[in-house]
């Protein structure tokens, strides 16, 4: 999984974060996102841009997940019985997110 937000997205008068992810399976350089200030508070909103050019338009392939209350509630489930321990055990904060994706992805795919 590829994180495509680059702009920090946590922003108060004494820290600055990068805590905003979209994330995709494919490295596209077409892929642009950006972060926007709602005014609502220092956390700033993700949005990514997907440039699809003019191809075929008639073909429209839509994957989805369909969440529902028992999937949800065995993903909160699943997460409360992880040790976090394997995010905080790494000394550097790339390698700590790709944990905490890691662990956030295998239990979204089980409960999902």
């Amino acid at each position: 999984m590829i994180n495509t937000v680059r702009p920090l997205t946590r922003i108060t008068p004494s820290t600055e974060y990068l805590i905003g992810v979209i994330t995709t399976n494919k490295d596209n350089p077409e892929l642009r996102a950006s972060v926007v200030d709602l005014g609502f508070c220092d956390y700033l909103a993700q949005i990514v841009r997907i440039n699809i050019g003019r191809g075929n338009r008639r073909t429209k392939i839509v994957v989805r997940r369909q969440l529902t209350n028992n999937s949800i509630e065995e993903f909160k489930y699943l997460l409360s019985k992880k040790l976090w321990n394997e995010i905080f055990n790494h000394s550097d904060v790339n390698s700590s997110l790709k944990a905490l994706l890691d662990i956030f992805l295998y239990c979204f795919d089980i409960a999902g």
